[in-house]
């Protein structure tokens, strides 16, 4: 089984679909995730010269990626890319971690770069300011203390949530109330709860009582104690039986529970799953992963705003600097900034733990990978953090590196500072002074300490810049272009503070 699970299940039903449409042996093997299987009948096919269609290539190169063997993945993908346009966004993504994977950085690197004008100008930067991080050893993997709990089991658990004293999580183990899930093998998840110690540790894991009964799946839950609310995903229904689509699929909503007993749907619909909520009590927005037709490249991550329990928006995308080509999951909002997990190229391995701060035009900077001390090359996911600087930092994450009970166990961890690299953004616009004009392509440079240029960037036609460096507590900022006059300033710790409030006007 994959980690991830929640987001296993709606593959697991797609796929299902599309294998009832294959006649041929590999297609089968693939569809089923017999990916070694799969791999031996499609190279049978073409020793036999037998007709593959790209989509089936495609579907090789899918099962390399899916067994290691990137180099051969890669080859497909790149191959594909150049002659046909049938590649997903998903698709384009593992080509580049396939390429990254094999030590081919600069291939990915001058990949990006040949494809600026059709790529995200977001997804370039974040990838350039992530790799230099990680490459530079910068210091992102100290400072974690990680524990395994006791209440993990040999199935899968994963996604901690906070519920005031207690803990909450999601898990396939068996139990006497649940069905069998028919593709996992394993029971349909359900919530847990368990004691939860001043050092972090957990005990007594029971089942969780305090939402609506289903023998079908009920996951990933958020408590927000001001309410006594609990949001969680669970399956469409319709009275005691799953609900399904046209196409035979049984997908995921997001309902909402409160401590009196009272629930209703709020993302809900039969052909889309809805995954991971999370509830902003500031904003009273709703944030989820989704995989809807704008999405960037697998599941996405969205809001919703609400209004007393009520939905009362479309799905608003959170846009390319949070969003990539890859797979984003599993929001958590904490002191400002935004955790959560992605899959995307320039990552330590699989789903690795990112941090962005929320800047206050409600944008995002750069999503910083956690680095070592938290991610692996295998999937860390489910992030969840309380704390603050005094006392130190508690949090708990789920994972499915070696050494656990069993196929994604969840972890404890302490860390005296708020995880993920602290960055500063130079933003706002030039414009011309007594015509309030934007002025075009004016060289905006940060400077070091010892005048050394850590960034520069030239604002666009309509006069804005933005750029973001790793933390220094004094720089200076110098703005130049020929026939105008010279802006250059200064900034300590208390004025760096201020710029980054809000836009900067020059």
């Amino acid at each position: 089984m994959k980690s991830k699970f929640i987001l296993l299940f709606f593959v697991l039903a797609a796929k299902t679909v599309l294998a009832q449409e294959m006649t041929s042996k590999a297609d089968k093997y693939f569809y089923s995730y017999a990916y070694d299987a799969a791999i031996a009948e499609y190279q049978k096919q073409m020793q036999e010269g037998k007709l593959i269609s790209n989509a089936q290539l495609l579907n090789l190169a899918d099962s390399y990626f899916k067994t290691g063997q990137y180099i051969k993945a890669s080859k497909i993908y790149l191959d594909i890319n150049k002659k046909d346009t049938i590649m997903s966004n998903h698709q384009f993504n593992k080509m580049l971690q396939s390429l990254a994977r094999t030590s081919e950085q600069e291939r990915v690197n001058a990949f990006l770069k040949s494809k600026s004008n059709s790529l995200a100008s977001e997804l370039g930067e974040n990838a350039e300011f992530n790799q230099k991080l990680l490459g530079a050893n910068s210091g992102l993997s100290s400072g974690f203390f990680i524990f395994s709990l006791n209440g993990n089991s040999e199935y899968a658990d994963f996604s901690p949530a906070f519920y005031n004293d207690k803990f909450l999580f999601s898990s396939s183990r068996k139990s006497k109330s649940k069905k069998v899930y028919g593709p996992s093998g394993e029971s349909y998840l359900d919530i847990y709860v368990a004691d939860r110690q001043k050092n972090g540790a957990i005990s007594n894991v029971r089942t969780f009582e305090g939402i609506p009964d289903s023998p079908f799946h009920k996951s990933t839950p958020f408590y927000v104690p001001s309410s006594g609310s609990i949001y969680y995903v669970l399956s469409n229904t319709e009275g005691k039986n799953l609900a399904f689509d046209e196409n035979g699929k049984n997908a995921l909503s997001i309902g909402m529970a409160y401590d009196n007993g009272f629930f209703r749907f709020l993302l809900k619909d039969l052909s889309t799953s809805f995954y991971y909520p999370f509830f902003d009590q500031k904003s009273e927005k709703l944030y989820f992963s989704a995989n809807f037709e704008d999405s960037y490249g697998g599941t996405d991550l969205y809001f919703v705003y609400t209004n007393n329990g009520q939905v009362m928006s479309e799905p608003i995308n959170l846009g390319p600097r949070i969003n990539t080509p890859g797979n984003e999951i599993a929001p958590y909002l904490f002191d400002n900034s935004l955790y959560f997990s992605s899959d995307v190229f320039y990552g330590i391995g699989g789903m690795d733990v990112y941090r962005s701060n929320m800047l206050s035009d409600d944008s995002f900077s750069i999503p910083v990978n956690l680095g070592k001390g938290i991610n692996s090359k295998y999937d860390e996911f489910g992030f969840i953090i309380n704390g603050d600087e005094s006392q130190g930092f508690l949090g708990y994450f789920s994972s499915n590196r070696p050494g656990g009970r069993g196929n994604d166990d969840i972890y404890g961890f302490k860390v005296s500072e708020k995880p993920g690299l602290r960055t500063l953004i130079f933003r706002g616009e030039v414009v011309k002074p007594q015509y309030d004009v934007p002025i075009e392509d004016v060289s905006v440079k940060v400077l070091g300490a010892d005048g050394q240029v850590l960034k520069e960037a030239f604002t666009k036609e309509d006069g804005t810049y933005q750029m973001e460096i790793p933390y220094t507590d004094l720089v200076t900022l110098k703005v130049t272009k020929n026939t105008y006059s010279t802006f250059e300033e200064k900034y300590n710790p208390r004025g760096l503070e201020e710029v980054q409030k809000t836009p900067l006007k020059i």
